[in-house]
């Protein structure tokens, strides 16, 4: 066998070794989706059997449903692989106070990883309350501007950007959710 072949194979086997390598991590430290499904039925602190799979923001979600109780629970995974690999990470679990609509609070982080005083609320709920309709107040730099939102039964959003951004103050005041026109869950948010 020539030098210039005997190269050419080590360097593709490099790559596939590098390739087989990559792949086996992917695989040892992240979750299929019914590997993510049983951490969740595992781990469930409310005992959830049923689980509700959806997407918001940079997550992928498992909602506990069934609960017919007022406490709510999410758990949180973010994709974990590259190429065609549908693998999930954890990225945290939030159980609600006893409440119909749990709430979950993060902060942005800056390029270093460390926390920004802009943060996001996500506030989800699979109640049987029958949640269909939410009101919020933001203001904008002590100017208040009120925000309607149609939700299902079962629902996860978002409300971004919570804090000095772009030199705008920019604070969650209050948000009701309601089925038709009766209050459910009510939160009054502090401003820091």
């Amino acid at each position: 066998m020539s030098k210039t072949k005997k190269i050419i194979i080590s360097v593709v086997a490099a790559i596939l070794i590098i390739i087989g390598v990559y792949v086996a991590y992917i695989f040892s430290t992240t979750y299929s989706y019914e590997q993510a499904l049983n951490y969740c039925l595992e781990n469930t602190q409310i005992e959830a059997k049923e689980f509700h799979f959806c997407g918001y923001y940079e997550y992928d979600c498992f909602l506990a449903e069934g609960n017919k109780d007022d406490l709510q629970e999410l758990f949180r995974f973010k994709q974990g692989g590259l190429l065609s690999f549908k693998r999930y990470r954890k990225a945290g679990a939030d159980g609600g106070d006893n409440t119909t609509v749990g709430v979950l609070l993060e902060f942005l982080k800056d390029k270093d990883g460390k926390n920004t005083p802009v943060k996001n609320y996500t506030f989800y709920s699979a109640s049987d309350k029958m949640i269909n309709k939410c009101v919020y107040t933001i203001s904008i730099n002590g100017v208040d501007k009120e925000y309607t939102r149609g939700l299902s039964g079962t629902f996860i959003f978002t409300i971004n950007d919570i804090g000095i951004k772009d030199g705008l103050q920019r604070d969650l005041e209050k948000i009701t959710f309601y089925h038709d026109d009766t209050v459910v869950q009510e939160y009054f948010i502090p401003v820091e």
